[in-house]
């Protein structure tokens, strides 16, 4: 019976020992990993001045010029910028009659005219330039210069330089900038230029002569 009994506890601790030997070691960290992703969206805002009166008054028979400006200042996070075109709701005009409108200005290249084409006696017209922009750069080719008075070439805007006719139907709204980036927090602000010219032996009804110009800021894709 003492024999026994030996060998049974000699067989159990046999056995312990070969869990203890064989047993896996445990570990006492573990990693993971996890993608954080979150979309932020684009916005745009614009502001334009509300109101442009062209001065001085014009002599309705003896012509004369009148000029003014107005600012749009465009912000947009939108990391591919922006695009910036221009039109009006009609001739600058009392009624679209003989002797109550200005003609749309005429350019006598194919882009934009460094300076303003006198229209001559009988005539009146009405165009607009950009007179300046906070980035240069944004301004599309035909409305920048050279600075030695040839238009859409080069890569300055000269003020009162570079005419062009306004549309008047948003089918053929006049790009005027189109910028790759987003802007400064502080947005990019463009001035417009307004001019019109009037011939001397005219007969131009006296009175107000009105349109209403609509700038559109739409993002890039």
């Amino acid at each position: 019976m003492k024999t026994v009994l030996s060998l049974t506890i000699s067989l159990s601790l046999v056995l312990c020992g070969g869990y203890i030997f064989f047993e896996p070691e445990l570990s006492d960290a573990a990693t993971a990993t996890t993608a954080v992703s979150l979309t932020v969206t684009g916005e745009i805002n614009l502001n334009c001045s509300s109101t442009a009166t062209l001065s001085p008054s014009i002599a309705g028979q003896t012509g004369g010029t009148a000029t003014s400006t107005f600012g749009c200042l465009v912000t947009t996070n939108n990391s591919t910028g922006y695009n910036l075109k221009i039109e009006k709701d009609q001739k600058l005009q009392i009624t679209d009659a003989v002797d109550q409108r200005f003609d749309d200005y005429a350019t006598s290249v194919a882009y934009t005219d460094w300076s303003f084409a006198a229209p001559g006696n009988g005539n009146e017209t009405f165009g607009f330039n950009v007179v300046s922009c906070a980035s240069t750069t944004d301004i599309v080719q035909n409305f920048r210069d050279d600075g030695a008075a040839n238009c859409a070439s080069g890569d300055s805007v000269t003020a009162w330089h570079c005419f062009a006719p306004m549309p008047t139907t948003p089918a053929t709204a006049e790009t005027v900038a189109n910028r790759t980036t987003a802007t400064p927090a502080d947005g990019i602000l463009t001035i417009f230029g307004l001019q019109a010219q009037a011939g001397g032996s005219n007969n131009l009804n006296s009175g107000t002569y009105t349109c209403t110009t609509t700038v559109t800021a739409v993002t890039n894709l």
